[in-house]
C-alpha cells in the first residue's frame, strides 16, 4: 500500500486521500512536519471530513506550541470521529490547557463511559474536576484510577494528593508510600510525604523526606525550598539560611529563596538584611502579594516609610481586599501621626476581613489615641462579642473609661483583661494603677496594717491581707502578702501553700511547682507539702504521677490526716472508690472515731451501692461529740434517696435548728422539695437560705430554677439578672442564666454565659462540659471536643468528661466510638454507675441485648434512683425487644421508687400505647409533662399531654372508640398479626391500627432478616441517593451529607434545594404534587412530598439530610426487594430512610395520599399528615392488600437500620423554628424570649 501511495504522489496523480495521510504521518514521525502539513492539507482538500488528517494537524500544531491552532484542529477531529478515544483524550487535554473545563470535562466523561476500566482517563477527569474545585469527585476519580492501575505512579500521585488536601493525610501517607515501594527515585513522593510531616509539626521526619527527594531530583528548586522552609520551621535558622543560599546560588531568579532568607533576617532582627532579600525577591516576582507584604513590612522597619506606603498602594492596587495591605497602610499613617489616614485605611481592612481580631483591635487602639473614645469603645465591645476571652480588648476598655474618670467599670474591664492575660505586665500595671486610685480599703484591711505595723513579722496578718487581695483577683498584691507571710513563718506549711497556689494562679505553674518542691525537699516529713505539690500538678501531670505525689505525702508524714484524705478524695474523683475507701480506713485505724474519715468512707459506701455501710458510717458520725452538722446532712440524703421523705427532712430540720443561721441546711432542705415537686416549700427554703448569709449567690439561683421549673420563667429571668448584677465576680448566675437559654434552645447565648463563667472561674469540670454540650448544638463540634480537652488538662480524666465525650460522639452518629469511649472509661472507673448505666443504654441502642442483660443482671444493691435507673433500662431492653407487657412491669417498678423521672414517665406511656392501654398511656405522658420543664414553658406554664408526639398518637387512638375495642382485641395471641390485617385493609387510613399490624408482623417475625457484607448484591433498586434541604446546608448538616456520597462512591448521589425540587416535579409532570409542595407550609413536609416523588419517579435510596452514612449501601443485600423500610423505636414505619425501585405500588399510593392531605389543608402534625404516620398506613394496607408483599419487602428495625444508618445526628438547625416540632408542639413564648435578654457583667 506504501509503494502504491508512494507511486501515485509522484507520478502526479495524487487523488487518494489515505495515501496523503500515510505519507504525512510518516513525514511526522520522521520529524518532517512542514512536509506532512503540506501532506495533511492536500489530503484535506481531497476530503474534508477525514478525521485522523485533523488529528495529525493538531499534534504537529501542538509540538510547534500553537495551542490555539491545535484546540481547533483537535476539535474537527473530533467533531467527525467521536467514538475516537485518541483524539477525544488530545481534544480534552488541550481543553483543559486552555482553560475550558466544563467542555473537557464533558469530553473526558465521554472517554469514562466509553472505557471505564481505563484509569487515565478518570485520573485527567479528576484533573480537570480538581481545578474547578469538585474536590469529593475528584477524589473518587483518583481512587478509582489507582485501583485500576496501581503501577502508574503519576495517577498515585494526583490520589495521594487530593486524599492530603482532604484531610486524609493516614491515608495519603499510605499511598505515597506504595508509589514509592514501586519507583524508589519519585521524588514526588518524597516531597509529599515531607510536606504532610512538616504539616504535624514531625519536622525530622520531614527533613529525612526532603532530602531523600532532594537526592532523587538534585536540581528541583522547589524540592530544595521545601526543605530549606522544614529547617526553618524546626527552628533551624543557620541550616535554613544555608539551604536558601545554595538554592539562590544555582537559581539566582527563584524568588521563593530570596524571600526565605529575607524571613529568616527579620526572625533575627537584621532587618537591612531582610530589605535586601526582600527585594531580590521582588524583583523576580513583582505580582505576589505575599512577597510585596515581606518588602514593604523590611522598609517600614527601616524607617522608609514613603517607600513602604508605595509598595502597599501597589499591593491594594493589584488586590483591592488586600487586608494585610490595608492594614500596613494603616500602621505607616499612624506612625507618621495622619489619624485619619490611619483609620480610613484600617477600617477597609476590617471590611476586607472582618473576623480578624488584630486588625478590630489595632482600629480601636488608634480610635483611642485620637481621642475618639465612643467610637473605639464600641469597636472593642464588640471583640469581645466576638471573642469573650481576648485580653487586649478587655485592657483597651478599662483604659478608655479610665480616661473618663470611671475608675469603678475600669477596675472590672481591666480584671478581665487580666484574666485573659496573667502575664502581661502591661495590663497588670494598668490593674496595679485602677487599683491604686480606687482607694478599695476596707475595715478589715485596715486593721491587719494596723497589726503588721505594730508586729511586721505577723503571718497571720499578711496571709489574711493575701487572701483579700485574692478575694478582690489581685493575684500579685496577694502574692507579695503570701511572701511576707511565708517569710515570717518559713516553716509553715499554709503558709506555703498560699504562695505556690497564689503563683498557680497567676499562671506561673513551673514557678509553683519548683517553690512547692523546694519547699517538700526541705520539709520532706511533712506530708502535707507534698500533698500542695500534688494539687499543683493536677490538669497536666497524670494520675499515676499525682497518686504517687499523694502516697509521698502519706509515706512521709504517715499519720497526717490530711494527707490521707487528700489520697482518699483524688482517689474517688477518678472513680477508684475501693482505693479511696482503704485510705480512710487508715485514718480511722488511726482514730476510730475521726468524723470526717467516717464521713468520707460512708460517701464512698454510698457510691458503691453499700447503703448499710454507708448509714453506720454517718450515723458514728453524728453520733460523735461535738460532730458537724453533715453527718445529719448525709443522713437525710440516705433517707431522702430511700422514700423516707419525713424522716429526711426531720434530720435536716434538727440540723438547722443546731445552726440556724447555715445558709448551706436551708439550701439541702431546699434541694429536696425541689426534687418532689414541692417548689413552694423550695422558693421558701431558698429564701430562708438567702436571709440567713446573703453572701450565698446558690440561694438566689436556685429560687429561680424553682421559678422556672414551675413555668414562671420571667420571674426566674428576672431574679437571675439581680444575681448577676449583685454578684459580678461569680459564676453560678451565668451558669443558671445558660440553663434557661438552653432550655429555650438560645445555644449561642447559652455558650457565651458560660464562656463568661467559664472566665471568672475555670475550676469546676462541669462548665466545660455545658459549654461543650451547647457548642455541639450549635454545629460546633471542634470547639466542643476542645472545651472537653481543656477540662481534661485542668483536672485529668473523670467519669463526667468520659460520658460527655461519649454523649458527642452518639449524637453525631457515631455509636460504637461512643461505646469505646464508655469502655475504656469503665475499664478506668469500674465503680462509677454513670457509665455503666450509660453503657447499658448505649448497647440497647446498638441492638446488644444479650450484652445489656448481663451488664444488668451484674448491678443490684443500689440506692433508690440507681434501682430506678436500672428498672429503666429493663424496661427499655424489653421494648427493643417489642413486649411491651413485659416493658410496662419494668417502667412501673421504675416509677415506684422514682415516680418524678419525666423520661420513665415518657417511656412508660408508649409501652402502654403498645398494649394498647391509652388511659394509662394518657396518664403517664400527663406526669411526664407536668416534670417537663422546657414542655411547660412552650405551654405557658402547663403540661398538655396532648402537646407532646406521643400524645398527639394518642389522639389517634380515642377518636374511634370502638374501632379501638376491636384492635385491643385483636392485638392478643399469636394470631394478632392475622387479625389486625384485616382490620388495616378495612381501615386504611386509621394510623392506630397501622401502628399496631406492623408491630405485630415485627412480633411474628413475619420480616425478613437483612444479609449484610461487603459488595453484595443488588437488585430492583437503582444505585440512586437523593437527599433534601430547602437552602444553604449548614455546615453541621454538610457532614452527614458527604457521608452518603463518600461511603458510597458507586452510587449516583443528589442532594435537592427546593427550587431543584420544584424543577424535578415540574420536569417529571407531576403537577398535583408540585401544588402540594408549594402549598406545604413546613420544609420537613415538602421534604416528605418530595422523597416519594422521586422514589417513585426515580428510584433508588433516600436519607434524611441528619442521617450518617456509616457503611457503605453495598454491604447490603438488597436484591430480593424491590423496597426496604426501617421500623421505628415506638413501631412506626420511617420515612428518614426509604429506597424502592421506580413506580412502586407503595410509593404511588403514599405519594397519592401525601398530596391529597395537603391539599385538604390537613391539620395534623406532620408526622400524620405527611410523615412516618402516612408510611406506616401505606404500609400496613400494601402488606395487608398484597399476599406477595412481604417476600418483597425488607423492614429494617433501628438496630440493623444502624448497620449503615445513624438515623436523627444532632445539629444545630433542630434547635430553632426550621424543626417542625417547634411549629408543632409549640416554642418558647415571644415574649418570653424577648425578656431573655442577660446582661453583661458588671464588673
Amino acid at each position: 500500500m506504501d509503494a502504491n501511495c508512494e507511486h501515485a504522489v509522484e507520478s502526479g496523480d495524487a487523488t487518494d486521500p489515505h495515501a496523503l495521510y500515510e505519507l504525512g504521518r510518516r513525514a511526522r514521525e520522521e520529524g518532517r512536519d512542514d512536509e506532512a502539513v503540506a501532506l495533511f492539507t492536500r489530503s484535506l482538500a481531497l476530503n474534508p471530513e477525514f478525521s485522523r488528517v485533523w488529528h495529525g494537524l493538531g499534534l504537529i500544531a501542538r509540538e510547534r506550541g500553537a495551542r490555539t491552532e491545535a484546540l481547533a484542529h483537535f476539535r474537527e477531529a473530533f467533531a467527525r470521529e467521536p467514538e475516537n478515544v485518541w483524539i477525544g483524550h488530545d481534544y480534552g487535554h488541550e481543553l483543559r490547557e486552555a482553560g475550558q473545563l466544563e467542555e473537557a470535562e464533558a469530553v473526558y466523561r465521554g472517554l469514562v463511559d466509553k472505557m471505564p476500566d481505563f484509569a487515565r482517563w478518570r485520573q485527567a477527569l479528576g484533573q480537570i474536576l480538581r481545578q474547578r474545585g469538585a474536590r469529593a469527585e475528584a477524589l473518587d476519580l483518583f481512587r478509582a484510577a489507582w485501583s485500576l492501575d496501581a503501577e502508574n505512579i503519576w495517577i498515585g500521585h494526583d490520589f495521594g494528593h487530593e486524599l492530603r488536601e482532604a484531610g486524609r493525610i493516614e491515608q495519603a501517607e499510605a499511598v505515597y508510600r506504595e508509589v514509592i515501594a514501586k519507583q524508589p527515585d519519585f521524588s514526588r513522593g518524597w516531597q509529599a510525604l515531607g510536606q504532610m510531616a512538616a504539616a504535624r509539626g514531625a519536622h525530622e521526619e520531614a527533613l529525612g523526606h526532603f532530602r531523600r527527594a532532594l537526592a532523587c531530583e538534585p536540581g528541583n528548586v522547589w524540592i530544595a525550598n521545601a526543605l530549606g522552609q522544614a529547617l526553618r520551621e524546626a527552628g533551624r535558622l543557620d541550616d535554613a539560611e544555608k539551604a536558601f543560599r545554595d538554592i539562590v546560588a544555582s537559581a539566582p531568579d527563584f524568588a521563593r529563596a530570596w524571600q526565605a532568607l529575607g524571613q529568616i533576617a527579620s526572625q533575627r532582627g537584621a532587618w537591612d538584611e531582610a530589605l535586601a532579600h526582600a527585594r531580590a525577591a521582588a524583583a523576580q516576582e513583582p505580582d505576589n502579594i505575599w512577597i510585596g507584604q515581606d518588602l514593604g513590612r523590611a522598609l517600614r522597619e527601616n524607617g522608609r516609610l514613603d517607600e513602604a506606603e508605595s509598595v502597599f498602594r501597589g499591593l491594594v492596587a493589584q488586590k483591592p481586599d488586600f487586608s494585610r495591605g490595608w492594614q500596613a497602610l494603616g500602621q505607616i499613617a499612624r506612625q507618621r501621626g495622619d489619624w485619619e489616614a490611619a483609620l480610613a485605611h484600617l477600617r477597609q481592612a476590617l471590611a476586607c476581613e472582618p473576623d480578624n481580631v488584630w486588625i478590630a483591635n489595632e482600629l480601636g487602639q488608634s480610635l483611642r489615641e485620637c481621642g475618639q473614645l465612643d467610637d473605639a469603645e464600641a469597636i472593642f465591645r464588640a471583640l469581645i462579642g466576638q471573642k469573650p476571652d481576648f485580653a487586649r480588648a478587655w485592657q483597651a476598655l478599662g483604659q478608655i473609661v479610665r480616661q473618663r474618670g470611671e475608675w469603678e467599670e475600669a477596675l472590672a474591664h481591666l480584671r478581665a483583661a487580666r484574666a485573659g492575660e496573667p502575664d502581661n505586665v502591661w495590663i497588670g500595671l494598668d490593674l496595679a494603677y485602677a487599683l491604686r486610685e480606687t482607694g478599695r480599703l476596707d475595715d478589715a484591711e485596715e486593721v491587719f496594717r494596723t497589726l503588721i505595723a505594730h508586729k511586721p513579722d505577723l503571718a497571720r496578718a499578711w496571709q489574711a491581707l493575701g487572701q483579700i487581695a485574692r478575694q478582690r483577683r489581685a493575684p500579685e498584691p496577694a502574692l507579695d502578702h503570701f511572701r511576707a507571710a511565708h517569710a515570717a513563718e518559713p516553716d509553715n506549711v499554709w503558709m506555703a501553700q498560699d504562695v505556690a497556689f497564689t503563683l498557680r494562679d497567676l499562671g506561673r505553674r513551673d514557678e509553683a511547682e519548683d517553690f512547692a518542691r523546694a519547699f517538700a525537699e526541705a520539709h520532706e516529713n511533712l506530708g502535707l507539702a507534698w500533698t500542695v505539690v500534688a494539687d499543683l500538678s493536677r490538669g497536666h501531670a497524670s494520675d499515676e504521677d499525682i497518686a504517687a505525689l499523694h502516697r509521698r505525702a502519706v509515706q512521709a508524714e504517715p499519720d497526717c490526716v490530711h494527707a490521707r484524705r487528700a489520697l482518699a478524695n483524688h482517689l474517688a474523683s477518678k472513680g477508684k472508690l475501693a482505693a479511696a475507701a482503704e485510705q480512710f480506713d487508715a485514718i480511722l485505724a488511726l482514730d476510730g472515731a475521726h468524723v470526717a474519715a467516717l464521713i468520707g468512707k460512708g460517701q464512698i459506701a454510698a457510691r458503691m451501692g453499700q447503703g448499710d455501710l454507708a448509714r453506720d458510717c454517718f450515723g458514728r458520725a453524728a453520733a460523735a461529740p461535738g460532730a458537724p452538722v453533715q453527718a445529719l446532712v448525709e443522713l437525710a440524703r440516705l433517707d431522702f434517696e430511700a422514700g423516707r421523705l419525713e424522716e429526711s427532712e426531720r434530720r435536716l430540720r434538727q440540723a438547722i435548728a443546731r445552726q440556724p443561721g447555715s445558709a448551706y441546711l436551708h439550701m439541702r432542705l431546699g434541694a429536696n422539695a425541689r426534687a418532689l415537686g414541692d417548689f413552694a416549700a423550695a422558693e421558701a427554703a431558698f429564701a430562708a437560705a438567702a436571709e440567713a448569709d446573703p453572701s450565698v449567690v446558690q440561694a438566689a439561683t436556685e429560687r429561680a430554677m424553682c421559678e422556672f421549673s414551675r413555668g414562671d420563667a420571667a420571674s426566674a429571668l428576672e431574679r437571675v439578672r439581680r444575681a448577676i448584677a449583685d454578684f459580678p465576680r461569680h459564676p453560678a448566675p451565668l451558669e443558671t442564666m445558660a440553663f434557661f437559654a438552653q432550655v429555650f434552645d438560645d445555644f449561642a447565648t447559652a455558650a457565651d454565659l458560660r464562656l463568661r463563667a467559664l472566665a471568672l472561674d475555670a475550676g469546676n469540670p462541669g462548665s466545660h462540659i455545658a459549654l461543650a454540650f451547647c457548642l455541639v448544638r450549635l454545629g460546633r463540634v471542634a470547639d466542643a471536643e476542645q472545651a472537653l480537652a481543656r477540662g481534661e488538662r485542668n483536672f485529668g480524666a473523670t467519669p463526667a468528661l468520659a460520658m460527655s465525650r461519649a454523649d458527642i460522639a452518639r449524637d453525631r452518629g457515631e455509636p460504637t466510638v461512643a461505646l469505646k469511649i464508655l469502655d475504656a472509661a469503665q475499664a478506668h472507673f469500674p465503680d462509677e454507675f454513670e457509665i455503666a448505666s450509660r453503657r447499658i443504654g448505649l448497647l440497647i441502642a446498638l441492638g446488644r441485648f444479650v450484652e445489656a442483660e448481663s451488664e444488668l443482671a451484674a448491678r443490684d444493691s443500689l440506692n433508690a434512683r440507681e434501682r430506678a435507673r436500672l428498672a429503666g433500662w429493663r424496661g427499655l431492653l424489653a421494648l427493643a425487644r417489642w413486649r411491651p407487657r413485659e416493658a410496662r412491669g419494668c417502667f412501673d417498678e421504675a416509677l415506684a421508687l422514682d415516680g418524678g423521672d419525666a423520661g420513665l414517665n415518657e417511656q412508660a406511656a408508649r409501652a402502654a400505647m403498645l398494649l394498647p392501654d391509652v388511659a394509662l398511656a394518657q396518664r403517664h405522658l400527663r406526669a411526664s409533662a407536668q416534670r417537663n420543664v422546657g414542655h411547660r414553658l412552650r405551654n405557658r406554664g402547663e403540661g398538655r399531654a396532648t402537646q407532646t408526639m406521643t400524645g398527639q398518637i394518642l389522639d389517634e387512638f380515642r377518636l374511634d372508640c370502638g374501632l379501638l375495642e376491636q384492635i385491643a382485641a385483636a392485638n392478643i395471641g399469636p394470631d394478632a398479626a392475622q387479625r389486625l390485617a384485616v382490620l388495616a385493609r378495612d381501615n386504611p387510613d386509621h394510623t392506630p391500627t397501622a401502628l399496631l399490624f406492623v408491630v405485630a408482623l415485627r412480633r411474628a417475625r413475619r420480616f425478613a432478616k437483612p444479609r449484610f457484607g461487603a459488595g453484595a448484591a443488588r437488585g430492583a433498586i437503582p444505585a440512586n441517593i437523593a437527599q433534601f434541604w430547602d437552602q444553604s446546608l449548614p455546615a453541621d448538616v454538610a457532614v452527614y451529607c458527604d457521608s452518603w456520597r463518600s461511603l458510597n462512591p458507586d452510587c449516583a448521589y443528589r442532594l435537592f434545594s427546593s427550587i431543584e425540587a420544584r424543577e424535578f416535579l415540574r420536569r417529571h409532570d407531576m403537577t398535583r404534587v408540585l401544588g402540594a409542595y408549594d402549598r406545604a407550609w413546613e420544609p420537613a413536609m415538602k421534604a416528605d412530598l418530595f422523597r416519594l416523588a422521586f422514589l417513585y419517579a426515580c428510584g433508588g435510596y433516600w436519607a434524611d439530610a441528619d442521617d450518617r452514612c456509616v457503611a457503605p449501601l453495598s454491604h447490603l443485600d438488597s436484591a430480593p426487594y424491590d423496597l426496604i423500610l426501617s421500623q421505628e423505636d415506638i413501631g412506626s414505619i420511617g420515612n428518614n430512610f426509604l429506597a424502592a425501585a421506580p413506580r412502586h405500588p407503595l410509593i404511588a399510593a403514599a405519594l397519592a395520599a401525601a398530596t391529597e392531605a395537603v391539599e385538604n389543608g390537613d391539620s395534623d402534625m406532620v408526622w400524620l399528615s405527611t410523615g412516618p404516620g402516612l408510611i406506616t398506613r401505606s404500609a400496613a394496607f400494601y402488606f395487608a392488600d398484597d399476599a406477595n408483599a412481604l417476600a418483597k419487602t425488607l423492614v429494617l428495625d433501628g438496630f440493623e437500620l444502624g448497620h449503615f444508618d445513624a438515623t436523627r445526628c444532632v445539629a444545630a438547625y433542630k434547635f430553632s423554628r426550621k424543626h417542625w416540632t417547634r411549629t408543632t408542639f409549640g416554642d418558647v413564648p415571644r415574649d418570653l424570649l424577648a425578656s431573655f435578654s442577660p446582661q453583661p457583667d458588671a464588673d
